[in-house]
C-alpha cells in the first residue's frame, strides 16, 4: 500500500509538472537575442527595457553603464551615489556578459 501512495504522489507531481511546468516563464538570456542597438544610438539600451518611471539623466547613465559593460571597461564608473551612478551601476550589470 505504501510503494502504490508514493507512485500516486510522484505520478501527481509528475502530471502536475507536465500541465503547468514552466514553460512561459521568461527567463533572460534564452530565446533570440534582440537586437543591440549601439551605444551612441538615441535611447541605447534603456529602449529594450522600461525605465520610464527614472529621471532622464539615471536613464542615461543606465546607457553609458551599458555601454561599459559591453566594452569591459568598469573604471568610467561614476563616483557619488545618486541617480547617475546607480543608473551607470544597474545598466553595468544589466548587459555585463554572463
Amino acid at each position: 500500500m505504501r510503494a502504490q501512495t508514493i507512485f500516486l504522489a510522484i505520478a501527481g507531481v509528475v502530471a502536475s509538472a507536465a500541465l503547468f511546468g514552466c514553460g512561459d516563464l521568461a527567463v533572460r538570456g534564452t530565446g533570440p537575442e534582440p537586437a543591440s542597438p549601439s551605444p551612441s544610438a538615441p535611447g541605447g539600451a534603456s529602449r529594450s527595457i522600461n525605465l520610464s518611471g527614472f529621471p532622464p539623466e539615471y536613464r542615461r547613465a543606465f546607457d553609458d553603464g551599458c555601454a561599459a559593460a559591453k566594452r569591459g571597461d568598469p573604471a568610467s564608473r561614476p563616483r557619488g551615489d545618486g541617480s547617475v551612478a546607480q543608473g551607470w551601476s544597474d545598466g553595468y550589470a544589466y548587459c555585463r556578459p554572463r
